[in-house]
């Protein structure tokens, strides 16, 4: 039996580009690279997304995806109806064996003029495999509130920089309480995690262009690069050296 397709699959072997303003489609999108980076944003979160991991975006979710060198993989668009297994926010997931064989098993099958019934419940396996899937930690959240989305702004566009909670109150207009818990509420996070969490997303950015890890520490406002392996591979699980080579050189 056949029936129409409801997985569309385009190539990627795309160069680095620039950010573009954020867009939606009304479909699902789920990006898997074999080659290159990808950084990610939304209205709610930025993050980044390396070889052999997913990156998950729901139908109508406002996002931009940039690649940061040259990325060759797939780019899988899901009809909307088949999506409700899937989380409702974007998302960057570690697929574990079953999952990853069966998405390479659709791709495969992808190009096939007829959809059978046969690759419709390889897909629904695919689906609730995702739904299964670790999600990794390099998720940054953004908060709604103006007066902290230009402060969190601008401390992702400077990371080198470290300004103090004090500073940061009197010049967005805060009491140093009132930015502490408004910032928390919003994100779930401290500003001072935050601000980690951001300069280590950043850092990422730099070692997917191939920058060392030192330049990697010292561009986002790191003072030595012992520190910054050590809060690197607290975060991630593994050293900055270790990330590069097993997702961003292979």
């Amino acid at each position: 039996m056949t029936v129409s397709s409801p997985l569309k699959v385009l190539r990627l072997d795309i160069g680095a580009d620039q950010s573009r303003d954020l867009h939606a489609r009304s479909e699902g999108q789920l990006y898997w690279l074999e080659q290159g980076a990808i950084f990610c944003r939304s209205d709610r979160f930025h993050w980044l997304t390396a070889p052999r991991q997913l990156t998950w975006i729901p139908p109508g979710c406002q996002h931009d995806a940039r690649p940061l060198s040259t990325v060759r993989g797939v780019l899988l668009h899901l009809r909307e109806d088949l999506t409700f297994v899937l989380p409702k926010e974007p998302v960057a997931l570690e697929p574990h064996r079953l999952l990853e064989a069966t998405l390479l098993r659709l791709i495969e099958l992808c190009p096939e003029s007829d959809w059978l019934e046969r690759h419709e419940h390889l897909l629904q396996v695919f689906l609730w495999e995702a739904r299964e899937a670790t999600p990794l930690r390099q998720r940054l959240p953004m908060p709604h509130d103006p007066r902290l989305l230009r402060m969190a702004n601008s401390l992702w566009r400077a990371p080198e920089s470290n300004p103090g909670l004090d500073a940061l109150a009197l010049e967005y207009g805060f009491s140093r309480r009132t930015l502490t818990r408004k910032f928390m509420q919003e994100t779930g996070a401290s500003l001072s995690q935050w601000t980690q969490h951001a300069k280590l997303l950043r850092a990422l950015e730099l070692l997917a262009a191939n920058e060392s890890v030192s330049s990697a520490a010292f561009g986002v406002g790191y003072q030595s690069v012992s520190t910054f392996c050590a809060v690197f591979k607290q975060v991630f699980g593994m050293s900055p050296g270790d990330y590069k080579r097993r997702f961003l050189n292979r």
